[in-house]
């Protein structure tokens, strides 16, 4: 049987990051792990809505593995760029990409289909966010606003 773990992103600004995944996003901070051998820091973080079907115990899962390397040497020799996006699905993805851009965050591709938009997080990496089905009606602002920037669809 296979069983999804998690995600792990490398990020430069741990504080930063959990700021956004925990105090914009809604994610919360489950599991914090210090590893010597390897001089980093791994926060583990999960959706509310994940909490009840998967009780966290050793498999941390599902999750998103924030990882901070302590040295920048040693955080650039492991960087990679072989990331495309984390997904999740809300309630409401008006709601959401208005308390994102509400909270400063880019939204690159906004929801004009009441269904699907991509923003970008405070390390430059892409969040898919999914509605709940069905698909919202197409309303404004969102039906009028372009695409800005790039990101990983």
């Amino acid at each position: 049987m296979l069983e999804y773990l998690h995600t792990m992103i490398k990020v430069d600004d741990l504080d930063r990051s959990l700021d956004f995944y925990c105090n914009t996003l809604g994610m919360i901070e489950v599991k914090r792990l210090e590893d010597l051998e390897e001089r980093c820091t791994a926060v583990f973080v999960a959706a509310p809505g994940d909490m009840a079907s998967a009780p966290f115990d050793a498999r941390f899962a599902p999750a998103i593995e924030l990882y901070k390397y302590w040295d920048e040497a040693e955080r650039d020799a492991h960087r990679s760029s072989a990331y495309g996006h984390l997904s999740f699905r809300v309630d409401d993805i008006y709601a959401a990409c208005t308390a994102l851009r509400d909270a400063g965050r880019t939204i690159n591709r906004p929801p004009r289909d009441g269904f699907k938009a991509y923003v970008e997080t405070v390390d430059g990496l892409t969040v898919e966010l999914i509605q709940r089905r069905p698909a919202k009606t197409p309303a404004e602002p969102w039906l009028s606003l372009p695409d800005t920037g790039h990101w990983n669809g």
